[in-house]
């Protein structure tokens, strides 16, 4: 299992310092609206900062560091400048370098993931691991007829932003595998232990559970706590955890990860 990097220990200059860089960023995208006011919810310039969700997203103290950089970086001269990005739609200067080094970021962070946690080919599409390209998916997102596609692209970009933590992935899968395990278990009680101990005992990790979801939806979470037969329906989950497990093994075992990318 992938290891987690030690988690940022906050002080008060740490939250007060957040809370300040994000009233001066927000402050700055205020003028620039002021200046710019056909470009307000269009996608074209950055969107203010909420102090809660960034000290969410920062779990370690590279995050908080790369957190300041970035903001700091939105200072310089030029950075505020309105320009062409590679996909054809405008941004701020400061928003194309950021979503290239955000880019460069996860991409390396998918390919680290992938290896330690010996994520198969088929497990890379289904979880969307593969390398994202910021600006072919820009071109998409504001390409299509979408009403709604300048928010579109907005939450792509607070998306990429939380991916890009230290910890996000080892996080992810953690959680899911607790997840899945404890709705088995308020689901089917003490009937799901041999169940829950299969995937133990096997290592499946959350990814394993994300794959073998969009593989059958038969086992997800919300057909976990359907109504329906419980015996029937526990003994349907672990016929198909046999059979998924068999086709996860036999790809970790026969896959080349590394030539995924």
């Amino acid at each position: 299992m992938a290891k987690s990097k030690p988690p940022i220990k906050w002080r008060q200059q740490d939250k007060t310092k957040v809370s300040r860089y994000v009233q001066k960023f927000n402050t700055a995208i205020t003028r620039l609206e002021k200046l710019n006011p056909d470009l307000v919810d269009t996608g074209v310039l950055p969107e203010r900062l909420d102090v809660s969700e960034i000290r969410s997203q920062i779990t370690t103290r590279a995050d908080f560091n790369r957190f300041i950089k970035r903001v700091d970086r939105f200072f310089k001269p030029g950075a505020k400048d309105i320009v062409m990005a590679p996909s054809g739609y405008r941004m701020t200067r400061w928003g194309i370098k950021e979503a290239k080094l955000t880019e460069r970021r996860i991409n390396q962070q998918r390919v680290a993931f992938v290896e330690k946690m010996k994520i198969s080919k088929a497990e890379q599409k289904a979880l969307k691991l593969k390398p994202i390209d910021v600006f072919k998916e820009q071109q998409k997102v504001l390409n299509s007829d979408s009403p709604s596609k300048a928010q579109k692209w907005m939450n792509f970009l607070y998306t990429l932003e939380r991916e890009s933590g230290d910890n996000y992935y080892t996080n992810m899968s953690v959680q899911v595998q607790q997840s899945y395990i404890k709705a088995l278990k308020n689901t089917f009680g003490d009937q799901s232990e041999t169940l829950v101990n299969f995937i133990k005992d096997n290592e499946i990790k959350g990814t394993d559970i994300l794959y073998a979801i969009s593989k059958n939806d038969i086992l997800d979470f919300e057909y976990l706590y359907s109504r329906e037969d419980a015996d029937a329906k526990l003994e349907m989950l672990t016929d198909y955890w046999l059979q998924i497990y068999a086709e996860i093994k036999r790809e970790r075992d026969g896959d080349d990860i590394n030539s995924g990318f």
